[in-house]
This record gives C-alpha cells, sequence and structure tokens, in this order.
C-alpha cells in the first residue's frame, strides 16, 4: 500500500501540479494527555482519523490516557520519513528539539518541563 501511495506521489510530482494532494502524506504528531499531563509521539496517514482513534479509546496501550490534545505535526510526502522523524522525537535530543519549538506552549504549560 505505502509502495503504490509513493508511486502516486512521485506521478504527481512529474506531472509539475501546483499544489499537493494531502490526502498522499504522512504526519508525525505529538499528543498531550490530559489525564496524566504525558506526552504521546506518532506518526499516520490520517490525522483526523488517528486522532480521533485516540480519543474514542481505539488505541488500546494509551487508551487509559485520554482525553488527549493535539499539540503538535508535522507533515512529510514520504512514509520513511515520518517514521524515522517519529524516532528522532522520541529521542533525548529530539524531546529537547520540541522543548525548544513550543517554548511559549510548554512555558504555559509548566507540568511538562
Amino acid at each position: 500500500e505505502a509502495a503504490l501511495r509513493d508511486k502516486k506521489l512521485l506521478k504527481k510530482r512529474n506531472s509539475h501540479l501546483k499544489y499537493i494532494d494531502t490526502s498522499l502524506m504522512y504526519y508525525v504528531y505529538v499528543l498531550h494527555s490530559q489525564k496524566d499531563s504525558n506526552l504521546y509521539t506518532g506518526y499516520t496517514n490520517n490525522l483526523k482519523r488517528r486522532f480521533h482513534e485516540h480519543n474514542s479509546g481505539k488505541t488500546i496501550s494509551i487508551k487509559h490516557r485520554r482525553p488527549f490534545d493535539l499539540i503538535y505535526y508535522e507533515s512529510y510526502l514520504y512514509k520513511k520519513d515520518a517514521q524515522n522523524r517519529e524516532i528522532f522525537l522520541k529521542s533525548g535530543r529530539g524531546k529537547s528539539y520540541l522543548k525548544k519549538q513550543m517554548k511559549n506552549y510548554f512555558k504555559e504549560n509548566p507540568w511538562f518541563c
């Protein structure tokens, strides 16, 4: 499925379209748990659907931490790029990057620091 999506994307790129079809994109996202104030990082090809799944309890591993707020996301054209970014954001350096990138959010919500 991912290979087919990447082929479609390359075809669209080569046709010199002036827009990007967001249905062909991958997203890395960070959620804030309103219950325990912890962060959750993941990736998906459908951000709205995945956010709904998290908040409706369909993700068993973090079901007990809901409800969630979406506090950050990035978009990528290739699945592997999104996967690599997710891995980075879960690392020590990645967490430091997020703290710096979202310093105003963390300033207003000090329980994250």
